[in-house]
């Protein structure tokens, strides 16, 4: 009877559908099977690790929005809900200035998937003033977007946070496929050395 030898470490870098493992022996078929489990769960890990990577990015531009618009709304000297942004002085102090900061939280507004009404609509062209860099915004306007960034905020903390209990359980997924192939490496070493051993 022939007996093969367990493959070597290197071997389980090969993706068991590159090879027919009909022909292999059982402990070097379920390293291979093995090897391709770890393989798929840090494949997994990796994307779910980018899903948060582009979420924290999100919520970082929420809070530089959210930033910006408390900033803005602190212009209003006259808090009644009808109040114009443009009719004050702190805006108007702005000038020519004003377009690069309005009109760029108008753009990033709008990037992130928030109602554009608030700031004017969509643009055909990015570098135009909207309604909000024009000052053509009321202080009850302020209200209702904070609300709106607010619930934005809190549903995205929401799902990053169910995204990173998946990432944990991925990891751990992961952490015990290694192991499981790490043991399965010594056991096909172990037997290695003893084949050899009975050889001499």
């Amino acid at each position: 009877m022939s007996t093969s030898l367990p493959i070597s470490s290197s071997a389980v870098s090969i993706a068991s559908s590159q090879i027919d493992i009909s022909t292999m022996n059982p402990d070097d078929a379920m390293l291979i099977v093995q090897a391709d489990r770890v393989k798929l769960c840090e494949s997994e890990l990796n994307a779910q690790i980018k899903t948060i990577q582009a979420k924290n990015d999100q919520m970082r531009k929420l809070n530089e929005l959210q930033a910006t618009l408390a900033e803005t709304k602190a212009m209003f000297n006259q808090t009644g809900n009808d109040a114009w942004l443009r009719d004050q002085t702190a805006f108007q102090q702005y000038g020519n200035e004003r377009g690069n900061k309005f009109v760029a939280f108008e753009n990033a507004w709008i990037a992130a998937g928030l109602d554009p009404s608030f700031v004017g609509g969509t643009k055909t062209d990015p570098s135009a003033e909207g309604a909000f860099a024009k000052g053509n915004v009321q202080y009850k306007t302020f209200e209702a977007m904070s609300t709106a960034l607010k619930g934005s905020i809190d549903s995205l903390s929401s799902s990053t946070q169910m995204d990173m209990v998946r990432m944990q359980s991925l990891n751990n997924k992961r952490s015990e496929a290694f192991e499981t192939m790490t043991n399965m490496m010594k056991k096909a070493q172990d037997n290695k050395s003893s084949i050899v051993g009975n050889m001499r």
